[in-house]
């Protein structure tokens, strides 16, 4: 997974009308599938135990590395004690290219929440 272009979109935004963290994650072949890389959700459930269900409600298909990233940064923003909720994950028309975007209170927690779930 290579992490490219983070920028903090500060509103209103084209992804919510919340402040937000966006990223262009690109993921190896491998890494578009969790399914394909054994033992990744359990050594992440490891690391992160209240990271929660990382499937949304309607989802079908796999979900990538990418999908994990934002979870967790998600969710450690939230062990912060910030009021974070949304987070959305969109294939771009590259392959394996994704845009990570998650929801920030405070634009510092919400970068290094970023980093520390890389």
């Amino acid at each position: 997974m290579d992490i490219t272009r983070v920028r903090a979109l500060r509103g209103p935004n084209l992804w919510s009308r919340n402040t937000a963290i966006e990223a262009v994650v690109h993921c190896s072949d491998a890494e578009c599938a969790l399914c394909e890389l054994p033992g990744f959700e359990a050594r992440l459930r490891a690391r992160f135990p209240d990271i929660g269900p990382m499937r949304l409600i309607g989802h079908q298909g796999d979900i990538s590395v990418a999908h994990a990233l934002a979870f967790a940064a998600l969710g450690l923003q939230a062990q912060a004690g910030c009021p974070v909720t949304f987070t959305r994950v969109t294939q771009t028309v590259e392959h394996c290219v994704f845009q990570v975007v998650v929801e920030y209170s405070e634009e510092s927690v919400g970068r290094l929440a970023l980093t520390l779930a890389e």
